[in-house]
């Protein structure tokens, strides 16, 4: 095993790798030099494994390069290194085949490690990608040399133009609009000078732009809006058939039959997971030597645990929970149910269309749907349905607070008095909002207990499948007819407010 950061122990058997930071021109600055010598510098310090990679002509000081040992040269990678690489990492290459389409040696020279997604995209339209980052731009040095950096990646793109240019980290440019003052006439300057270059791009034809951040919260507006970037994807895990489409390139000599086994067992783990459990699979084989296939993954996948059934049953249950209670409440297409290895997922259309106050208790209710069903069928309820900022209680507290703030429906009436902050609920404010979420779990008990069976079922059915898609849930849920809980919140005005009506 290799990492490129630096351990977090003393001692470690992990190789600690340490190469100068480079960026989309293909120059190696003094700066990242600097930054590469400081690193080499406390690694040698701690007894761990080591390997350094520079170039020949790198601008390391005299006292570095006497503490070092001889460097030893490596051979630009050619077609026979790429070929040998091929085979340790796909066991069923053949040579004579793979050996025609390789790129020249001198193109292959210039390989360098890709981002999957974007060269997924320039390969698919035989165009040239161009990679950098924020990260890759700041490492130049100072504001004067980072805007060099950045205006040389873009005008690369347009010189090679048809191209992709794929940006990495896009949210360390930060916002001109956040409350924190420092440095932010830095901050003003590079994104003055990130819109421009984005600007100069939209002039150009043949060149698309894809950005990545984990953080899209924080870039500034103005990069968000239509004309710089137009449209705004969320990866998340991966559909079983785009599993099988991973497992098809690896596996290319698998049945169909086995290939599918192996997608519903990685379904809901990450790609680079789904990657390392395969390359611990064949290395696996390797030492065995035995036949590197679908089932010698399976096999070295963990046995399942009577503890782990049991929260996954539970998983399975919450998640029908909310896709029975939007098909009957009309609330629009379930199109996916998924089983992740960290809990469960529901993509579906929200209830809320013309923004009624009806609408609003029927979202409520599918949201607290998943929770209702554990309570119906389990008897007990988790805290799956708390946690995080996108849990199922957090949705449901933001959308109340939004129905009585700022949708001018609940108790507030015509007023509109913005987002609340949560820290600083009153607290009549926070037991009327428990009170309404509480009520609103009782109404979606009521709706599911009809069908406690059809719900057993068709967790049972999720638990064995892993994933749902629409085609798959419409036997479930198609013959569901809308049916409105007769127990539905109710409102009455009085002078102050509303109250809700108790039955």
């Amino acid at each position: 095993a290799a990492q490129m950061r630096a351990p977090k122990a003393p001692a470690t058997k992990i190789l600690q790798l340490i190469r100068p930071v480079d960026n989309a021109s293909r120059k190696l600055h003094k700066q990242a030099f600097a930054n590469a010598e400081h690193e080499i510098l406390a690694a040698l310090a701690l007894p761990h494994p080591l390997m350094i990679l520079l170039p020949a002509d790198a601008p390391l000081s005299a006292n570095l390069r006497r503490v070092l040992p001889r460097a030893i040269p490596l051979a630009p990678i050619d077609r026979e290194i790429h070929l040998a690489l091929l085979a340790q990492t796909h066991s069923g290459t053949d040579r004579t085949q793979v050996a025609p389409l390789l790129p020249s040696d001198a193109a292959l020279a210039n390989l360098d490690t890709p981002s999957l997604l974007a060269r997924a995209i320039a390969a698919s339209a035989n165009v040239p990608l161009i990679e950098s980052a924020f990260g890759v731009w700041q490492s130049a040095g100072h504001l004067g040399d980072m805007l060099r950096e950045m205006r040389a990646s873009f005008s690369e793109a347009i010189r090679q133009k048809p191209s992709v240019l794929f940006i990495d980290e896009i949210d360390a440019v930060g916002s001109r609009e956040g409350d924190d003052r420092h440095g932010a006439a830095y901050r003003r300057n590079v994104i003055t000078q990130f819109l421009a270059e984005i600007d100069r791009l939209n002039r150009e034809e043949g060149v698309v732009m894809i950005g990545a951040t984990n953080h899209p919260q924080s870039l500034d507006p103005a990069i968000r809006r239509p004309g710089r970037f137009d449209r705004h994807c969320v990866l998340g895990r991966p559909l079983q058939a785009q599993i099988q489409h991973m497992l098809r390139r690896a596996l290319p000599a698998d049945s169909a039959v086995d290939l599918a086994a192996l997608a519903r067992a990685f379904t809901g783990e990450t790609p680079a997971l789904i990657d390392a459990q395969i390359r611990a699979a064949k290395s696996a084989a390797r030492r065995a030597g035995t036949p590197f296939n679908a089932a010698h993954i399976l096999a070295q996948l963990p046995v399942s645990q009577p503890e782990r059934d049991s929260l996954e049953r539970r998983i399975a249950i919450h998640e029908c929970g909310h896709a029975v209670a939007a098909a009957l409440l009309g609330a629009g297409p379930v199109h996916r149910i998924q089983l992740l290895h960290d809990g469960g997922a529901t993509h579906r259309a929200p209830a809320i269309r013309e923004g009624s106050a009806a609408e609003f208790t029927d979202e409520l209710t599918i949201i607290l749907a998943g929770r209702a069903a554990e309570r119906l069928i389990l008897g007990t309820i988790s805290a799956g349905a708390g946690g995080c900022k996108d849990s199922d209680l957090a949705m449901a507290t933001r959308l109340q607070l939004r129905f009585d703030r700022e949708a001018g429906l609940g108790v507030n009436g015509n007023a509109w008095l913005g987002p609340v902050d949560l820290a600083r609920l009153s607290s009549s404010d926070t037991d009327r909002l428990r009170l309404r979420l509480d009520r609103v779990e009782r109404r979606a008990r009521r709706l599911l207990d009809p069908h406690r069976d059809l719900l057993q079922r068709l967790a049972n059915h999720l638990l064995r499948e892993r994933e749902l898609d629409e085609q798959d849930l419409a036997p479930w849920l198609s013959d569901l007819s809308p049916n409105m809980p007769t127990d539905a919140p109710t409102w009455s005005w009085y002078s102050g407010g509303a109250a809700p009506q108790s039955r």
